[in-house]
């Protein structure tokens, strides 16, 4: 990890890792996490994110589909980390479509398109990620959203139904 992503950690407030390749990417997430609202904790590697993710509480994992298996590596683990949405971007290149095939099959809460989902298309991100706090704020009780509540619920149900299968 480097220097900057043990700083970024120091820090308290909104935690959004990220794990990009592209220029484009890194600006687009730049624009819709600004530094007022978000501490954003670049990593480098797959292999990293295992530390960001048990050091400190994350509240959203943004990756780069551009980096191929790395970022296969790094989509797996959405099901170990499942109250953490992980956000895959992609600029949609045929180099991609194997990686984007897999998002479902690991859990990652959205796709982004690059040139389609621009930053107004973080917003359901901050909403849900502003909801967190607010409910730990309110005595721990979870914001009575039917949506994320639908939402949780078919995820929860699609993890122990591959689990089983697996087993």
């Amino acid at each position: 990890m480097t220097s900057a992503a043990a700083r970024a950690m120091a820090d308290t407030g909104l935690t959004v890792v990220t794990l990009l390749k592209r220029d484009r990417a890194r600006t687009l997430v730049r624009s819709a996490f600004p530094r007022r609202r978000a501490q954003l904790v670049p990593i480098k590697a797959a292999s990293d994110l295992d530390a960001c993710l048990t050091r400190q509480l994350i509240d959203a994992v943004i990756i780069d589909a551009g980096l191929g298996e790395d970022a296969v590596r790094a989509m797996a683990r959405a099901d170990d980390f499942c109250s953490v949405p992980f956000v895959v971007m992609t600029s949609m290149l045929p180099a991609e479509a194997p990686v984007i095939a897999r998002a479902s099959e690991f859990g990652v809460a959205d796709i982004l398109v690059d040139g389609v989902d621009d930053a107004e298309n973080f917003f359901w991100l901050h909403s849900f990620l502003r909801r967190v706090p607010a409910a730990v704020a309110g005595g721990g009780h979870p914001p009575q959203d039917p949506a994320i509540n639908a939402v949780s619920r078919a995820d929860s149900c699609r993890k122990q139904y591959r689990r089983h299968l697996a087993a």
